[in-house]
């Protein structure tokens, strides 16, 4: 169970049970927090959703008034204030002590969804339900909203994509994912629980209270230990778009915690595979960061240089990761610019 901290309701009024809670975590990020909380509100045939939005503040100085004042004649939008800052992940666990939903999504403030992510998400289910699949998690496939991408860098991504078309002839509904695709694949794919990601409540609950661990990659950290207990799912059709350079994503220190992240997984590893490839993978991670991030991990004494490595071996282990990656339809994120969506 989750620790019971206190949030004021902004816009008081009479909560039911409902079939879907979207969790909207916030902290002055107001720009974006309206775009989200629309999102969803436009979502095609809207009105046949039991539905709740709860935008949770979390910083107490700030009541969002103007904002609340927008949809105070919404029955289906609840506003909520923290008495104190709880950080990010104590945010995220009063959503969900807050949701009154069978299901909880979560949407970041910066993020928003497509016109058909309840109608999508409501397919998925069924479907689940009718293949007798235990589904506890259900994962959208979605566009990364980038501008820092080349287009050269970009086209190359999509590119691979399509050079294993074959996938998309067997490609599922739903494709079941667990921990050891983090680690085989090797890349972040689906392992970003922010836009419109669903969890059946009662496993969330089971699950317990969210733990703060390897800084701002607690989300990718969460989902890893959660899909060694329960049964995730990524969905065939994109329904969600991750806004990349918002946040903090691209900080430094940021980019450190994910360094972390990685060199964690690799440790944790049991798969032969990365046993096998240790010192390449090794050296994947810390190659894979810009300079700047490079150089606060050498700082640190994080990196041990004196590690050698095969450039075969290297070379045979990219292409084992792309091929796992594709192959196993992980490629839950297509880069595109904000024209590319529209």
């Amino acid at each position: 169970m989750y620790k019971k901290t206190s949030s004021k309701p902004l816009i008081s009024g009479k909560r039911n049970e409902v079939e879907f809670s979207i969790c909207i975590p916030t902290y002055k990020r107001t720009q974006y927090l309206k775009q989200a909380i629309d999102s969803v509100l436009m979502q095609d045939d809207i009105e046949k959703y039991s539905y709740e939005v709860i935008v949770v503040n979390n910083d107490p100085q700030d009541e969002m008034k103007e904002l609340c004042e927008q949809y105070i004649d919404n029955n289906n939008v609840y506003f909520f204030s923290n008495e104190v800052n709880f950080g990010m992940l104590g945010n995220c666990n009063q959503c969900i002590n807050l949701a009154k939903g069978k299901y909880v999504l979560f949407l970041h403030d910066d993020d928003y969804l497509l016109k058909n992510h309840l109608k999508e998400l409501m397919k998925s289910i069924e479907y689940a339900k009718k293949n007798n699949l235990d589904a506890d998690c259900f994962i959208p496939s979605r566009y990364v909203l980038s501008q820092s991408y080349s287009s050269l860098k970009k086209a190359l991504k999509n590119t691979l994509s399509f050079l294993f078309c074959v996938r998309k002839v067997y490609k599922k509904y739903l494709t079941k994912v667990d921990y050891k695709d983090a680690l085989l694949s090797w890349r972040d794919c689906f392992l970003a629980p922010t836009c419109g990601i669903c969890f059946l409540h009662d496993s969330l609950q089971e699950y317990g209270e969210i733990k703060e661990v390897f800084g701002k990659a607690w989300d990718f950290v969460f989902l890893y230990e959660f899909s060694k207990k329960f049964n995730v799912y990524i969905m065939k059709n994109r329904t969600a778009v991750y806004r990349l350079e918002s946040g903090v994503t691209k900080n430094k220190f940021t980019q450190l915690d994910f360094y972390e992240y990685n060199q964690y997984l690799l440790k944790a590893s049991e798969l032969q595979f990365n046993k096998y490839f240790y010192n390449e993978i090794y050296w994947f991670n810390y190659k894979r960061n810009k300079g700047e991030t490079k150089e606060l991990i050498k700082d640190k004494g994080m990196f041990d240089f004196n590690t050698k490595y095969s450039r075969i071996k290297f070379l045979l282990f990219k292409s084992k990761q792309m091929i796992n990656y594709y192959l196993r339809n992980l490629d839950a994120e297509k880069i595109v610019s904000k024209e590319d969506i529209l």
